[in-house]
This record gives C-alpha cells, structure tokens and sequence, in this order.
C-alpha cells in the first residue's frame, strides 16, 4: 500500500506531464521527471534507449534469497506520455506513466519486504500515439530480459477491464500514377489516364469487399490527395489505408489483398501503382492468467471487474504493445476514470485529471504490483502464465 507521500509524490508526477503537453517522440520534460524519480529510488537508468531520446530503462534487482547461479526472473511495466494535438493528454497517457511508476515501487517494496529474488523493469515508451515506441524498443533488444510485461490504460466508466485483444495494425500508402497532367484538362485528350479513376476505383473495391471480410478484420481508407482543381488532370493521386486484425495472420493475409486489389484498380486504369507498407502494429495476445490477477485484486480495492472474454470483431482499437504481447507473456490492462468520456477528446483530459481518476491509478498500480509478485515469488503461477501464452486468445 502506497503511502499518502508516495502518493503524493507520484500524482505530482502525473499532473506536471498533464499539464506540459509533448508530441511523439518530443517527450523530454515527461522522460526526465520520470527517470529522476526512479534514480532517486535506487533504479538503474540507461537513456536514451533505441535510438529514441525519450525512452528509457530503469532496473532494480533484489538479489536477496536467490540461491548461487540461480535466475532470477524479470517483470516489467510499460510507461506512456506523449500527447495529441489539439485535445493534448486527451488519451490519459500521463496517468498510465502514474500507474506503472506506482506499479514498480510498490513491487519493489514488496520484494524486499518478503526477501524474494527479482528484478523489476519499466520502460519509458515515447511516441504511441504516432509511430510506436515499443516496437523499437522490442527491435533494439532492450526488453529481452524481461520475462512479462504490464501496462495499464485509463477508460471511461466504472469498470477495471483486462486485456480486451487489440488488434493489429497495418498501415499502407497506395499512390496511383497516370499521363497528362501538367495543367492539361481532363477532356483535352482521350489518351490521357486519370489516377482519380483508380483511386476511386478502390475505394469502391474495398467498401463492398469488406462484406466478405473475417469479423475480426477491418480495411479503412480516405484518398489524401486527389487532385487540385476540377479541370485539371491529376498527375499523381494517394490514399492511405489502414488493414486492422486481431489475427496476425489475417493481417498479413488482407494487408496483401488490398494490395492485389490496387494492382487491378491499376490494371483496369492503365495507371502505374505504388504500394507502401508501414510497420506491422502486431495484436496484443491477452493472458488469461495476468488479467485474472489483476482483475481479483482491483476488485479486493473494491473496484468494479469486467470479465467479458476477449472475442473476435470485439476490439478494432490498436496499440504499439502488441509487439512486446507476442515476445513474451503479457498484458494491455485497464482501470476506470469513473465517469463516461470518450478517449481522445478535451472531455477525456479533464476528467483523467480529477481525483478519482488518481486512485483509480493507484488502485491499478497496486493491483499489478500484486500482480508481478505472484509471478516473481510462486513458481507455480510463473508456470501458469507461461502455459496461458501458448494457448488461444480467444474463447469460443
């Protein structure tokens, strides 16, 4: 249980970030109170980590009733903190950073309370809104020693939530090319070929398409660029589209469907396609061990719990920790803000900075300390979660 001075401490912490706003990847104020805070505790830091001037790694080991040569296993929690434009922390990042440093102190005192062997990691997690942090951090190796991983999202309402399957994302520009163009009018010439038709052409393609689609695969698009002026022939046309799955293997499947679909928008134009793939957002890939965990112990802080299963078509939402979910046990968990808000919105942001949104967050960061201890103290639950990673995600 956290002190009123940790607690105080912390949620200083959480309204300093919140009411400093920073981009993606532009998150340096946030990245330094956080990693002078946990210097100050006795972590270890290493900043920046993979190539991002705001991400960081914090280490605390308890080497205290670890036998000779014995491994002692690693836990870490997940840290957010950049803003949106316009609606800035409409997203409640300030308050996932809150509960993960809550997270890892209270784990930490618990450890040393008891005399169990572990080591304790957060990651300081730039930019995921935009490009995503921990798909970085995951390519650069510096969350491999870790064994499982938590983090823990604000939603709106009254009810603590596990790890509902996020999908996976896979972005892709489609830029079509004709002939012309130049200030030539559409009309001048019946030789000349027109990369609106194609655009077009696919959108079509795909909106009447996606009624054959898997329910947990979804294909969004808007044309970006077509054209300048009514009377001018495009030189060039582009959309951007978005393939989302909680099935990596449907999101690789349909992510080159659509670029098949482009390639005969192309044919039956005579246009030249470009396809340009972003970085694959991979689902997360729920534990149903981790999530029960921390469900029990938010409702022992006398929190509501959600236990709906996760289940296909029920979450189009994505999130960069979908990466670190398949490396190792994992989960994306989520505590109320106990009011109604949308995410992304100013509504959002002002209500995450009330105070039952504050213990809201601390109950979270308890509840997976709690968590995390069980993992690093019971080998018996270590094996558990371990055995749920290899099983489906989804119960039909």
């Amino acid at each position: 249980m956290h002190s009123q001075e940790m607690k105080n401490r912390i949620g200083d912490l959480v309204k300093q970030i919140r009411e400093n706003p920073e981009l993606s990847g532009e998150e340096v104020f946030a990245c330094a109170l956080q990693t002078a805070f946990l210097r100050e505790r006795g972590f270890t830091l290493e900043t920046p980590i993979a190539g991002e001037k705001t991400a960081y790694k914090a280490v605390f080991t308890v080497h205290s009733g670890a036998g000779e040569g014995e491994k002692i296993p690693s836990f870490a929690f997940c840290a957010e903190y950049d803003a949106l434009p316009h609606v800035k922390h409409g997203c409640g990042h300030p308050l996932i950073m809150g509960s993960a440093l809550a997270a890892a102190v209270e784990l930490k005192a618990l450890l040393e309370e008891k005399g169990v062997p572990g080591r304790i990691i957060v990651l300081g997690c730039p930019a995921e809104e935009t490009y995503g942090g921990k798909i970085r951090i995951a390519e650069s190796g510096a969350a491999e020693e870790a064994d499982a991983f938590l983090m823990a999202h604000p939603v709106s309402g009254f009810s603590a939530l596990g790890d509902v399957a996020y999908s996976g994302i896979r972005s892709v520009k489609i830029v079509f090319r004709g002939s012309g163009g130049s200030g030539a009018a559409r009309m001048a010439n019946p030789a000349f070929v027109n990369p609106l038709d194609a655009q077009n052409l696919l959108y079509g393609a795909v909106a009447m398409r996606r009624h054959f689609f898997p329910r947990d695969v979804a294909i969004a698009g808007v044309i970006s660029d077509g054209g300048k002026r009514a009377n001018l022939l495009p030189v060039s046309c582009e959309s951007n589209y978005t393939v989302r799955s909680q099935d990596p293997a449907h999101l690789e499947e349909y992510t080159l469907l659509l670029r098949t679909m482009a390639e005969g928008a192309s044919l039956m134009t005579g246009t030249e396609a470009e396809v340009t793939f972003g970085k694959p957002w991979l689902p997360t890939r729920p534990n149903k061990v981790l999530n029960k965990s921390f469900l029990d112990a938010m409702e022992k802080r006398g929190f509501k719990a959600d236990r709906t299963p996760p289940c296909r078509g029920g979450c189009f939402a994505g999130t960069d920790f979908g990466k670190l979910s398949q490396m190792r046990p994992a989960c994306h968990l989520h505590f109320p803000i106990m009011k109604a808000a949308a995410a992304h919105t100013e509504e959002f942001a002002r209500i995450s900075g009330e105070a039952p949104a504050a213990e809201s967050m601390f109950a979270a960061g308890e509840s997976m300390a709690e968590t995390a201890f069980a993992f690093l103290a019971d080998e018996k639950f270590r094996a558990s979660v371990k055995e749920a990673f290899t099983q489906d995600v989804f119960e039909e």
